[in-house]
C-alpha cells in the first residue's frame, strides 16, 4: 500500500512540476 502511495504521489507531483514549466513556457513566449 505504502509503495502504491509513493507512486502517486509522485506522479502527482511530476504532473504539478509539468503544468508549472508548461505555464512558464507558455509566459515567455507571450513575453
Amino acid at each position: 500500500m505504502k509503495n502504491i502511495n509513493l507512486v502517486i504521489a509522485c506522479a502527482t507531483i511530476d504532473k504539478g512540476f509539468s503544468a508549472v514549466w508548461l505555464s512558464a513556457k507558455n509566459n515567455f513566449l507571450i513575453l
